[in-house]
């Protein structure tokens, strides 16, 4: 979200778009990267699982792409019934939008690249970071771009990045583990099971929860500290650990954007001291009804998560 309102919000202001929808649409927009691969959330949750990552990348790609759909869906009705969101601008000629194309397309092609190689089977998610980076590395070496400054930068950069990552991964590998050896899960399984409560309420009330933790914690740390007892009672009352992965990224997007907190409106807010909380809620409120919509066609066809999975066959 911090990156896009830096890009994208000056060019919709100029456009005269209104304030509500750019800053709701940003906002909402900044949750996708969670659930849409390569997606670090989905790989700690396969780590913290011992799921494959792999398969949790095709299992999101429909959902991302409803998403997305969704999102854009939200918007065409909001501007047909209020043209006055956001006005029709000047056309812009073919040679702009191709230039702007011709300049862009190294971009598109890594990304390309590095999706397409994952879900073709070419080589495995370690393999497909380590492409991307070689490429992002010959990309900016041949445009110039590179210099011994900006290089060992990115090696600073990386490093920071990669050390944290690790030291998260081991440090809820280790929050796991004590908690699973405790029984805890164990209790809370069997205490939960003696109620008599079917699964589809079981589901509602943990999705409610990560709502509540999405809108309040960062979503690394609400995922960490649930998994250890969350996870066992999904798989105890038969639900597919691929599915309840997308499930719960699904709803902590949610929660970025959702009262009374929501991670990414007060991120907005910080950038734009001027614009009311008010207004920017206002924003997101349409999106957030677009995401219920969303996880309410994933719990009646879990189908559509999984999919892709059965059909081509990847290992769960």
């Amino acid at each position: 979200a911090t990156t896009m309102t830096r890009i994208a919000l000056p060019e919709m202001m100029k456009r005269n778009y209104s304030e509500r929808l750019a800053t709701g649409s940003i906002a909402a927009g900044g949750t996708l990267g969670m659930l849409i691969p390569p997606s670090i959330i989905l790989v700690l949750y396969g780590v913290l699982t011992e799921q494959f990552v792999k398969t949790l990348f095709v299992a999101a790609l429909i959902p991302g792409v409803l998403a997305v759909s969704l999102h854009i869906l939200t918007i065409l009705i909001l501007v047909r019934r209020n043209p006055s969101l956001a006005e029709p601008g000047e056309r812009e000629h073919w040679i702009e939008s191709w230039r702007a194309l011709r300049n862009g397309w190294t971009a598109v092609a890594l990304m390309v690249v590095v999706t397409g190689g994952i879900y073709a089977g070419v080589f495995s998610v370690n393999e497909s970071a380590a492409v991307g980076a070689f490429l992002a590395f010959l990309i900016a070496l041949f445009r110039g771009r590179l210099n011994l400054r900006s290089f060992w930068q990115a090696l600073q950069e990386t490093a920071a990045t990669t050390s944290m990552i690790y030291l998260m991964t081991i440090g809820a590998s280790i929050f796991t583990y004590a908690v699973t050896i405790s029984g805890l899960p164990e209790i809370i399984v069997n205490g939960i099971r003696d109620t008599g409560l079917p699964g589809v309420w079981v589901v509602i009330l943990l999705m409610v929860m990560y709502l509540v933790l999405g809108s309040i914690f960062e979503t690394i740390s609400s995922m960490v500290i649930t998994i250890p007892f969350v996870f066992p009672l999904i798989l105890s009352y038969g639900y597919d650990p691929i599915w309840w992965g997308i499930m719960t990224v699904m709803v902590i997007e949610i929660g970025m954007i959702s009262p009374p907190i929501g991670m990414n409106v007060f991120v907005m807010k910080a950038m734009l001291p001027r614009t009311s909380l008010t207004t920017i809620y206002a924003g997101v409120a349409p999106f957030i009804l677009a995401d219920v919509v969303r996880l309410a066609l994933l719990i009646a066809f879990p189908a559509l998560s999984l999919f892709l999975v059965d059909l081509f066959n990847l290992p769960r």
